[in-house]
C-alpha cells in the first residue's frame, strides 16, 4: 500500500541547501529538493535500525530509502524570504599539500543564501509504514544548522486523497512536465531526483525541472495539469493543501522522472 505523508515543520533556523559542488560561495535551493527530503527522513529511519554510518560503500546511506520513497516534495505554509550571509568556510580538506603548511590557509570567506520561513511542509509518498512513524524524527533539512521541529504528521492511504482534477493551486513544487499551463508567480529550477547516482557524489547530478513557488510572494501557483498529473488533497489545521504529483506515482513508480 502507498501512503501520502504530510509533515508539518517549524523552522527554528534559516534553511540552506547548497546547489551541489560549489565549495565556498554558493546559491541554495529555495526549497529543499527531493534528495534532501529523503536524507532528512533517512536519518531517523536508519538510526532506529542501528545504522550510524555517514558514508557506506561509496554512497550516502540515505540511498536505502530509494524505492521505499516513491515521491517527495516540499512546500511552504505562507510567504518565505531569502537573504545572503557571510561566513567562515573550512577549505583545508580541498587544498593541495603544499598549501597546508600555513594555518592561515585552512579557512576562507564565503557567502551563503539563506531561506527564512516560520513553517513549511515535507510531503512523501511511501510504501513502508515504518517511514510514517520515523517522520516524527525529522529534525533538520539540509546542513546541520538548518534545524526544524515536527509539529504534526498526517498520513493517509494515497488512493484516499488522490484526485484527478485537472486544475490546482499550490505552494508545493512539482515537475513541470505534468503541467500544460501555469498562472501566477513561479520559478523553474532543476533539482536532483531520487536516483542512486545522486547519492554517490556524481559530478553531474541527475535532475528534473520543477515549478517552484518563488520567495517574497503570498500567491499560490495555479496549474492546469496534463494527463500525466494528479493532485493529492490533504486537510491541515491551516486549511486544505493541494499537491500536484506525477500520475505514475500512484502505481508505485519511483522512476516517474524518466517519463518523456
Amino acid at each position: 500500500m502507498l501512503y501520502a505523508v504530510l509533515v508539518e515543520l517549524e523552522a527554528r533556523f534559516p534553511i540552506s541547501v547548497s546547489i551541489p559542488f560549489v565549495l565556498t560561495s554558493s546559491d541554495s535551493y529555495p526549497l529543499p529538493p527531493p534528495t534532501t527530503l529523503v536524507g532528512a527522513l533517512a536519518y531517523p529511519y536508519l538510526r532506529v535500525k542501528g545504522q550510524y554510518s555517514e558514508y557506506l560503500d561509496g554512497f550516502s546511506p540515505a540511498k536505502e530509502l530509494l524505492g521505499k520513497v516513491v515521491y517527495a516534495s516540499a512546500g511552504v505554509a505562507s510567504m518565505y524570504t531569502v537573504s545572503r550571509t557571510v561566513e567562515r568556510v573550512l577549505q583545508a580538506p580541498y587544498l593541495q599539500p603544499h598549501n597546508l603548511r600555513s594555518v592561515d590557509m585552512f579557512y576562507t570567506v564565503g557567502t551563503r543564501m539563506l531561506v527564512y520561513t516560520d513553517a513549511l511542509y515535507a510531503f512523501y509518498v511511501v510504501n513502508d509504514p515504518d517511514l510514517v512513524k520515523c517522520a516524527y524524527g525529522i529534525f533538520r533539512l539540509g546542513r546541520k544548522e538548518s534545524l526544524v521541529s515536527v509539529s504534526k504528521v498526517v498520513a493517509e492511504p494515497l488512493d484516499k486523497v488522490l484526485s484527478y482534477e485537472t486544475e490546482a493551486c499550490t505552494r508545493f513544487y512539482f515537475p513541470k512536465k505534468i503541467s500544460d499551463n501555469l498562472l501566477g508567480p513561479y520559478e523553474e529550477i532543476d533539482m536532483p531526483v531520487l536516483d542512486e547516482s545522486n547519492y554517490r557524489g556524481s559530478t553531474k547530478p541527475l535532475t528534473e525541472r520543477f515549478v517552484v513557488p518563488p520567495p517574497f510572494e503570498e500567491r499560490e501557483v495555479c496549474v492546469e495539469l496534463n494527463n500525466e498529473g494528479a493532485v493529492v488533497e490533504i486537510a491541515t489545521e491551516r486549511g486544505a493543501v493541494g499537491i500536484p504529483i506525477p500520475r505514475r506515482v500512484k502505481d508505485g513508480d519511483a522512476k516517474w522522472w524518466g517519463l518523456e
